[in-house]
């Protein structure tokens, strides 16, 4: 599903849900993924994305979605 969108490096993590008793259960951590409108000014136009909120915060401090891809 990372091959669809901008993930930034981000994956699922597994590990384990401890409570008092300490019998753990497996659980995983998905990334925070968010359905976006990025605007690119080469194209012009609007592109929406799955993308991960840390993807939103590196187009940001890069300058844009150009920036970010190339």
């Amino acid at each position: 599903r990372s091959l669809r969108g901008l993930y930034d490096g981000k994956d699922v993590r597994f590990g384990n849900n401890v409570p008092f008793s300490l019998k753990k259960t497996r659980r995983r951590w998905n990334p925070n993924v968010q359905l976006k409108r990025v605007y690119s000014e080469i194209l012009g136009e609007m592109i929406p994305f799955h993308i991960t909120t840390s993807a939103l915060r590196s187009i940001d401090k890069m300058g844009g979605l150009d920036n970010y891809l190339l």
